[in-house]
């Protein structure tokens, strides 16, 4: 299938997020860089050949959990980061800064979500990824910072926590504004709206800017600057953005173009697309339906929230699940209809992974609607259930894997 090609940004940084590997610590990830990060750009610029005029920059997003982001200060490794970059070829142009902590090889599920922005620890952890931002990025280049969509949904008990996380998100915006004096680095935050949480729709976020970041963020914004209305409300809707997840937006049903249109007529930016494909699975195409739930059992695993949300033949709402495990429970005593998609990270250079298909078209969609009205400089490839592709499909090498990642989005 001919894809849509990226050939035609010729401002725009593409790169892969490295949450992929299991690199906790500075020197776990420091060592990452010289080893993986490197060989998938290389053989990415050896497959493209001599660069084109319009080929986008490659850049490394980086995932630094808290002590790692704590080590990068306090022993100043930025230096060897830049140098790092300079002789490589390789912007670093945004970083993860959603899991806290720990995000491979133990059960996580909810846990990925805390600390959430009610809570003082997610404010430091941020603040410290603002002054890594500020100093790793380029003089007039925007740098972005995706984080947790405000918080677990089931986590959220009184509005006071909302107005006390938009206070917190101010509190961002104010110190991105300060380092850009400093340095020249233009940050921006980059919420992440996802199934299950409470900013989970384009809808969720556009309440949540209204009801509480454009209402106690901007009393908490002029009370620490003393900025006039016009301006507070003008920096928040700079620096508090969002970050597209074409995975987390797929599993919602969300029309891409609605969604964009909606997030333009409120003043809303687009920080960064993350880039990766949902699975998807339809009832009413199969003839055997316990099968193809008996084919879901072995994909639910202990690490990942994998949220489940359907719609009917019509399109209408249908069920939503917090988790795979729930589906299954339901899906076990009932008989199943209709169309879901799961949250998984899936590989954009697949079609369908049988008997199962994948929502790589709603990623072709995305990049269709770019091609037409730009929606972000900032694009990265985020793909990590490669466990789920079978055996024949599977590459040994988890870096050849990502470098396919970058082609199937180039080609």
């Amino acid at each position: 299938m001919k894809r849509n090609s990226l050939h035609s940004f010729a401002t725009d940084t593409l790169g892969y997020c490295t949450n992929v590997h299991p690199a906790q610590s500075w020197l776990e990830i420091w060592n990452l860089l010289q080893t993986d990060v490197k060989t998938v750009f290389e053989t990415v610029r050896q497959d493209l050949g001599a660069p084109a005029l319009d080929t986008p920059r490659f850049g490394a997003g980086l995932w630094l959990p808290a002590g790692a982001a704590e080590e990068i200060l306090e022993h100043g490794h930025i230096p060897l980061l830049k140098d790092f970059g300079t002789q490589n070829q390789l912007d670093f142009f945004t970083l993860n800064g959603f899991p806290y902590g720990n995000f491979t090889g133990q059960r996580i599920k909810e846990r990925v979500y805390a600390p959430d922005w009610t809570q003082p620890e997610r404010l430091d952890y941020t603040l410290k990824l603002v002054e890594i931002a500020s100093q790793l990025g380029q003089e007039g280049r925007p740098f972005t910072i995706s984080t947790v969509p405000i918080s677990y949904r089931q986590w959220l008990k009184h509005p006071n926590q909302l107005s006390a996380a938009a206070g917190n998100l101010a509190k961002v915006a104010l110190e991105m504004v300060r380092a850009e004096e400093r340095t020249g680095v233009k940050i921006h935050l980059a919420l992440e709206p996802e199934p299950t949480c409470y900013l989970e729709s384009s809808r969720d976020v556009i309440g949540f800017f209204k009801e509480y970041l454009l209402l106690s963020g901007y009393d908490s914004l002029r009370k620490m600057t003393g900025l006039p209305p016009l301006h507070a409300q003008e920096l928040l809707l700079e620096r508090i953005q969002i970050c597209f997840d074409t995975c987390h937006s797929a599993v919602s049903f969300e029309d891409p173009q609605s969604m964009l249109s909606r997030y333009q007529a409120e003043g809303i930016e687009i920080g960064k697309v993350q880039l990766s494909s949902a699975l998807e699975i339809n009832f009413d195409e199969t003839e055997n339906v316990h099968d193809l739930v008996e084919a879901l059992r072995p994909l639910d695993d202990h690490r990942f929230l994998h949220q489940v949300v359907g719609v009917s033949a019509d399109g209408e709402p249908k069920a939503a699940y917090e988790d795979l495990s729930d589906a299954l429970s339901d899906w076990t005593t009932t008989d199943p209809s209709g169309r879901f998609r799961i949250h998984y990270h899936m590989p954009l250079a697949c079609d369908e992974v049988l008997p199962f298909k994948t929502t790589r078209n709603y990623v072709d969609q995305v990049i269709a609607l770019h091609n037409a009205n730009r929606i972000s400089d900032h694009w990265e490839v985020e793909t990590y259930a490669w466990d789920l592709l079978p055996e024949n499909r599977r590459h040994p090498r988890l870096t050849t894997e990502i470098a396919n990642e970058l082609r199937s989005v180039l080609n």
